[in-house]
Formats: C-alpha cells, sequence, structure tokens
C-alpha cells in the first residue's frame, strides 16, 4: 500500500485524472490487502483520487463506483483488471473509468 501511495504522490502533477484513477483500482485489487470489501475499497478510492486530482467532486448519479458494480460496466471492468494483472497495461481499465464517467456525467438532472 505505501508503494501504491507513493507512486500515486510522485506521478500527481504529471498525470492525468483518470490514469490515476485506473492505477489505483487496479493496485488496491492487485495487492488485495483485506480479507472483505477489496472492490468498493478499490472503487471508492479510485473515485476519490479522480475527483480529488479534478478538483471537484463530480456530478451525476449514479457514480463511477456504483456503475461499476454493474453490467455493462462490471464485466468490462473485471476483464480489464485481469489484463492489467497480466501485462501491467492500464489502458483498458482507464477506458472503462472513462466511458463511465460520461455516463455519470450524462445525467439529466445535473445542472
Amino acid at each position: 500500500m505505501d508503494d501504491m501511495v507513493n507512486r500515486v504522490n510522485r506521478n500527481w502533477t504529471e498525470s492525468e485524472s483518470i490514469e490515476l484513477a485506473a492505477y489505483v483500482l487496479w493496485r488496491i485489487n492487485h495487492i488485495h490487502p483485506f480479507i472483505n470489501g477489496n472492490g468498493r475499497t478499490a472503487r471508492a478510492s479510485s473515485y476519490f483520487v479522480l475527483c480529488l486530482h479534478m478538483g471537484k467532486w463530480i456530478p451525476g448519479d449514479p457514480i463511477l463506483p456504483e456503475l461499476l458494480r454493474e453490467d455493462p460496466y462490471r464485466s468490462r471492468y473485471l476483464e480489464a483488471l485481469k489484463k492489467a494483472d497480466q501485462d501491467g497495461g492500464l489502458a483498458p481499465l482507464a477506458y472503462v473509468i472513462a466511458d463511465g464517467l460520461l455516463h455519470q456525467l450524462s445525467d439529466p438532472n445535473i445542472q
């Protein structure tokens, strides 16, 4: 966990928000530091990093962590996690996050 936090901090200024969120999402799931709740913690932490890096809470409902729990995002999210475990590539996971974020921002109730 220390390595993950240090990497996020070292790369904070030169990384894109979605890139950092994808790394946190993958890394917490990969480290698997808890007996229960790794997915929830990973999704919440990733979303927090995303919002913090963007400098605001992102409007829209449902929010990204909720979207990632349900298809069509869940199956893509799990496949992207497996891909990252195999080769370390985070691009597929970043695409899932970006797509989910667009869905969240398309909420017609956003003012």
